[in-house]
C-alpha cells in the first residue's frame, strides 16, 4: 500500500493529467466489466460442470484438469480485479501512477501496458528477487 504521499506529489511535474486520467478511468472500468463478466461465466460453468456425471475415468481427468484450469483463471482474475478497483480508488484519491513503494511516479508507457500495476519497474524488479 502507498505510504503517506508527500504533499510535494501534487506539485509534481510529472504528474498525470486530467486527460490522462480519464483515459486510464475508462480503460480500468472496460476491463473491470470485461473481467466480471468472465468471472460470472466462471462461476456458471462451474456450476454446469457439478451437475455431470462422468462415464470412467477419462471422464474424471477431464472435469479435474477443467475445474483446476477454472480455479486458477478464478483466483487470477480476481486478483486483477482487487488491483482495478485499487487502481480506480487512487483515481479517485489523486494518487494513481505513484509506486506503491518508493512513492515516485509510474513510468506512463508502464500504465498504458499494465494500467492497474502498483509498482514501477525498478520496484516490481526488486520485489520480484526479493528484495523488498
Amino acid at each position: 500500500m502507498t505510504k503517506a504521499i508527500d504533499n510535494r506529489y501534487y506539485d509534481r511535474k510529472d504528474r498525470l493529467t486530467k486527460y490522462e486520467l480519464d483515459f486510464f478511468e475508462k480503460e480500468l472500468n472496460k476491463k473491470m466489466i470485461k473481467i466480471e463478466k468472465s468471472l460470472e461465466a466462471i462461476v456458471n460453468e462451474l456450476k454446469s460442470v457439478g451437475d455431470l456425471e462422468p462415464r470412467d475415468e477419462g471422464d474424471h481427468a477431464m472435469l479435474a484438469i477443467d475445474s483446476a484450469t477454472n480455479n486458477r483463471i478464478f483466483t487470477e482474475q480476481q486478483k486483477s480485479l482487487i488491483l482495478i478497483k485499487r487502481s480506480l480508488n487512487k483515481i479517485k484519491f489523486g494518487t494513481y501512477g505513484v509506486c506503491s513503494s518508493c512513492e515516485e511516479a509510474i513510468n506512463i508507457d508502464r500504465l498504458k501496458v499494465k494500467n492497474f500495476t502498483e509498482y514501477c519497474i525498478d520496484c516490481q524488479e526488486e520485489m520480484e528477487r526479493g528484495l523488498i
